[in-house]
């Protein structure tokens, strides 16, 4: 599908008639609209309609949400999920201080002990003004 004025116009008006309160003109439009999704240049026409502004923005929402639905042509693999890299670094690391021929990373000995923080100092004995307070 060429991006022209002629196929803007088209899917302008179909896309319109997805928001139909007529049942019958709704599914009609989508039925449409699902016949285009194998066309070459489908997606990129629905991507050059939503940035129109000229256009209502209701339609160019229905382009972006149409846009959104649109299958991968068989021909293209589907997108891969992104990396995490920091949580691929992280478990070979996790792994490689258990096994048997790498020592672990860090050991505490007790000479780390005088880094320990202070127990935290107990509660207060009398109430606090604000626990008589509700919470709701």
């Amino acid at each position: 599908m060429e991006i022209n004025e002629q196929n803007i116009q088209a899917l302008t008006h179909y896309l319109e008639a997805t928001l139909s309160p007529d049942e019958a003109a709704m599914h009609e439009a989508e039925a449409f609209l699902k016949s285009l999704e194998g066309n070459e240049g489908y997606a990129l026409l629905l991507l050059h309609t939503m940035q129109l502004q000229e256009l209502a923005p209701h339609i160019r929402q229905a382009a972006a949400i149409t846009v959104s639905v649109v299958p991968f042509p068989p021909s293209l693999p589907p997108p891969l999920p992104p990396r995490t890299p920091f949580l691929n670094s992280r478990h070979r690391l996790h792994r490689a201080s258990h096994s048997r021929s790498n020592p672990p990373l860090h050991t505490h000995t007790p000479a780390d002990t005088h880094n320990v923080p202070p127990p935290c100092p107990p509660p207060l004995s009398s109430p606090s003004p604000l626990s008589a307070v509700p919470l709701y």
